[in-house]
């Protein structure tokens, strides 16, 4: 979603990037303040479309802090402090579909809730038991032991 430039570099949006992450904020800001808790930050970016690491919304929200945000942020000191990260990590649909792929061994189309689980709790950034609990709900919503992943990632797209 951020056009990346050279390491080291800060990242530009767009101004549609820029009214699109307002309307995030604007959805997120519930009590209309024009402040959000930096305690949202990360879901403020996933909502964004970025795929931020933990370590990478701490470390924005230590930015923020040093910057004078005990708590809560304004919607151009956030965009500001985006804007002064080289970059946060992003996905396409195809870069999910691919991850995906990896772990479906027979081409089928779904992988079984116990790989899912396994894939979840010991790769990468691990998910804690909540995170796992909610992501299983929405990918096997009918509790039938299976996650159809396309349909997974177009339902996580649509929201």
């Amino acid at each position: 979603m951020a056009e990346e430039t050279s390491a080291g570099d800060q990242q530009s949006f767009s101004d549609n990037q820029t009214q699109d992450f307002r309307e995030v904020f604007d959805v997120i800001d519930q009590d209309k303040d024009g402040r959000i808790g930096l305690k949202d930050a990360g879901m403020f970016l996933r909502a964004c479309s970025f795929n931020p690491t933990e370590a990478e919304v701490a470390e924005l929200v230590k930015d923020l802090t040093e910057k004078g945000h005990a708590e809560t942020v304004e919607f151009g000191d956030l965009v500001a402090a985006m804007q002064r990260r080289p970059t946060f990590t992003s996905y396409t649909v195809e870069d999910i579909q691919d991850a995906f792929r990896l772990f479906d061994r027979y081409g089928v189309g779904w992988l079984n809730v116990v790989e899912v689980k396994h894939i979840m709790t010991n790769l990468g950034e691990k998910l804690s038991d909540e995170e796992l609990v909610d992501m299983l709900k929405d990918a096997d919503p009918t509790n039938e032991g299976r996650v159809h992943y396309m349909d997974y990632i177009t339902n996580m797209i649509s929201r």
